[in-house]
């Protein structure tokens, strides 16, 4: 699959990339080369340089109105990115992106400076996005263990808005991508792991995965004391441990698998492998 994600990713940016970035003087394509010309600039490891490339492929995955005027909501692009990447990198690649606008966010609630520097679209958007981070934010930010990863995309993302600046081309990406690139068969698996337990929801981008909700309690009505037992006698049905079990194991499976760092030695090991059903 890993040439398979790298096609996959040249050939959304040659549908979508040449379109204007929203508000901006610079193509989606423009940018995200930028940004990652920055990362380079800067000697970031190559994971984050991938992570600055493709921090904005939610705008692409997704069509949007091209005039930022018209925008009257938050887009969570990289939501949608994150998710999207999750199945296709590691976490160091997709957490960045998840991050990168929180991290907007947290650099105007903590750095004076930051906000002035920011152009009119992104001011724009800063708006629709929650504004600055308050104080318990920061801190919660803080926590997130690619929070500093994320910071450094954001000042890239900002940079990277330059008139006829001159980079690489995305086709010299391409190894980076086919390096970094998951096995053919992860999605797979990945969406396996996530059915271990019926209704059990997980976030691709952070592995964080949560219990179903517990059905409706019964109103109590008619049927006295025999409604109460039976409507206790539900809820205690809908945590047996068994349940809890087989989510917990579902989470750890899904932290577990998404830290997997795919050397090339790892990913020859595994390419013949046959994956059986693992519900």
């Amino acid at each position: 699959m890993a040439r398979d994600v790298t096609a996959e990713i040249l050939t959304i940016y040659a549908a979508h990339g040449p379109g204007a970035y929203f508000g901006e003087r610079v193509s989606m394509t423009e940018h995200a080369l930028q940004t990652a010309h920055f990362a380079r600039e800067a000697s970031a490891p190559e994971a984050l340089v991938l992570a600055a490339l493709l921090h904005d492929i939610g705008h692409l995955l997704e069509r949007l109105p091209a005039d930022i005027a018209d925008w009257t909501a938050d887009a969570h692009h990289e939501t949608l990115g994150a998710r999207w990447l999750a199945e296709r990198f590691a976490l160091e690649i997709s957490e960045p992106v998840r991050l990168h606008v929180a991290a907007k966010r947290y650099l105007c609630a903590t750095d004076p400076k930051y906000l002035a520097k920011l152009s009119p679209a992104s001011v724009h958007t800063l708006k629709l996005q929650g504004g600055p981070m308050a104080a318990a934010g920061v801190a919660r930010f803080e926590r997130e263990r690619y929070f500093s990863e994320a910071v450094q995309v954001r000042r890239w993302d900002d940079e990277g808005k330059v008139a006829d600046l001159r980079t690489a081309p995305l086709e010299s990406y391409a190894g980076l991508i086919t390096r970094f690139a998951r096995p053919a068969w992860f999605a797979s698996c990945f969406n396996r792991i996530a059915a271990l337990s019926p209704g059990l929801k997980v976030c691709e981008s952070n592995a964080r995965c949560l219990r179903p909700p517990l059905p409706p309690q019964r109103e109590r009505g008619a049927g006295g004391e025999g409604s109460r037992r039976s409507s206790r006698s539900e809820r205690l049905s809908a945590q047996r441990p068994g349940q809890r079990s087989r989510a917990t194991i579902a989470r750890q499976l899904m932290i577990a698998f998404q830290s997997i760092r795919w050397s090339p030695r790892l990913r020859s090991r595994c390419s013949g492998l046959k994956l059986k059903a693992m519900t």
